[in-house]
């Protein structure tokens, strides 16, 4: 695989790369930092939690994210991590099938298949690229301030560190986000949408199993990937449990909060104590499973597997400022923020204060309208398949069982055509039958190719 870096440039050109700080060792922040080390940018990632380990349960990949995993040597590493999709099923809170979604084959239209993954075995992926000089524990960003001279960044610990770009990549309750609003409004120029707080969420606990024998649970067999989604008529829980490879259960209980518990969780802000466990598992543990019950579950598997988080639906407009910049927290979103990104500051021909807000400028303006997007089809599709208000109950019965295949299969590829791979590497030529977006390699790249080849032939 062909890399360059601006030693391979002449002199004239030559420049010295940015330094990239960043902010939260989780998927996203692990893939920008596979994706630079193609390059010669310098860049450290600086994570909250004293020991680097995966929280989560499940994350299931589309097609859109497979050709850049291609460009970087990761592609055939996640297929023996993962399971390829096949189908989903809705059931009662007995466990009984209401309906079943078929996700097909993707292989021929879209050239790839989803990728049902462990989150915890895609973050060892990542993370086994990066070195691991590079990415230092217990650094909690508390504040930063930064100028046209570059970006200073304060921690917990009362340390500090100078770079020329910040990334913040620590997910939903970000302190560079925090931060970053927090001086914004004060200098009026926080939008007010984002002053707003969310008004709805959900609280939920999730893990994954030690291995289970598949004699007792035949379905573990399977060499596709399958998620059955449970939802309670009588309780505002929803929960699911899908099948990853190795033979392990990976689930999750989900409960909608009314307008109270929403505002009480929001101001507590926390992710995950001890204390918190027991009472959660009384509540979920009668709940009815494809593998026994949910509680079953939860006793096997390991109390470092389990976490509880906080989630909230909001579409932040203000995603950059000056040096500062902050990119998404789902699994797909994150990885093709950091895709963006990464050729954004790329194709930097200098490192200026101007070249960095153009090229922060760019990155928001090549991403906003396809997250957007994907937010409103993320929010729809959580109210089809854990809302539990009479609304939401039979929006899911009609587009389980009356949606014609066509209609899912067009709102399918509109999502498939959006694929950004890394601008300076070889491009990876559609493998499907689907259209996809076209993408020009990098002008900067392109450069480079021409000006090495004019140096070998006058070797």
């Amino acid at each position: 695989m062909s890399t360059f870096r601006s030693s391979d440039l002449p002199p004239a050109v030559s420049l010295r790369p940015p330094h990239v700080l960043i902010a939260g060792a989780g998927i996203g922040g692990l893939m920008l930092a596979n994706i630079l080390e193609k390059t010669d940018i310098t860049y450290e990632i600086f994570e909250k939690s004293k020991e680097i380990k995966p929280l989560g349960s499940t994350t299931c990949l589309n097609p859109t994210v497979m050709p850049a995993f291609e460009q970087l040597g990761l592609y055939e590493d996640l297929l023996e991590i993962s399971h390829p999709v096949s189908t989903g099923v809705l059931r009662n809170a007995d466990a009984k099938i209401e309906s079943l979604i078929d996700c097909g084959d993707n292989n021929e239209t879209a050239g790839y298949e989803y990728a049902l993954v462990a989150r915890a075995r895609l973050y060892e992926l990542l993370l086994s690229r990066v070195p691991p000089e590079k990415i230092i524990p217990g650094k909690r960003v508390v504040s930063f301030l930064q100028n046209k001279e570059g970006v200073m960044v304060r921690f917990q610990d009362r340390t500090t560190i100078h770079g020329d770009i910040l990334v913040g990549a620590d997910g939903t309750y970000s302190g560079v986000r925090q931060h970053l609003f927090k001086e914004l409004n004060k200098m009026g120029k926080l939008p007010k949408s984002d002053q707003k707080l969310p008004t709805s969420g959900h609280i939920c606990m999730v893990g994954y199993t030690t291995p289970f024998d598949p004699e007792t649970y035949p379905e573990l067999k399977s060499n596709r990937g399958h998620t059955d989604v449970m939802i309670s008529n009588k309780s505002p829980w929803s929960w699911n449990t899908t099948n990853l490879r190795g033979h392990v259960v990976a689930w999750s209980a989900s409960r909608q909060l009314n307008s109270e518990e929403f505002a009480y969780e929001h101001l507590k802000n926390s992710e995950w104590s001890p204390e918190m466990f027991e009472p959660l598992v009384k509540e979920v543990s009668d709940f009815k499973t494809p593998y026994g019950t949910l509680g079953s579950l939860i006793e096997a598997t390991p109390k470092e597997c389990i976490s509880r988080v906080f989630l909230e639906k909001k579409f932040f407009e203000t995603w950059t400022y000056s040096r500062t910049v902050l990119i998404g927290d789902g699994a797909v979103n994150a990885i093709q923020d950091a895709i963006v990104l990464a050729n954004c500051i790329y194709e930097m021909r200098e490192n200026s204060y101007d070249a960095i807000f153009t090229a922060l400028t760019s990155y928001r303006e090549q991403q906003y309208d396809y997250s957007k997007t994907q937010y409103e089809s993320s929010k729809f599709n959580g109210k089809v398949f854990y809302g539990h208000t009479i609304f939401d109950r039979a929006l899911r019965h009609i587009l389980a069982n009356y949606l014609p295949p066509s209609a899912r299969a067009q709102s399918v590829a509109k999502i498939m055509a959006y694929r950004p791979q890394i601008a300076f590497l070889p491009l990876i030529p559609n493998r499907g039958t689907a259209e996809v977006e076209s993408q020009k390699p990098s002008a900067k790249y392109l450069e480079q190719q021409a000006w090495l080849a004019n140096a070998v032939q006058a070797t």
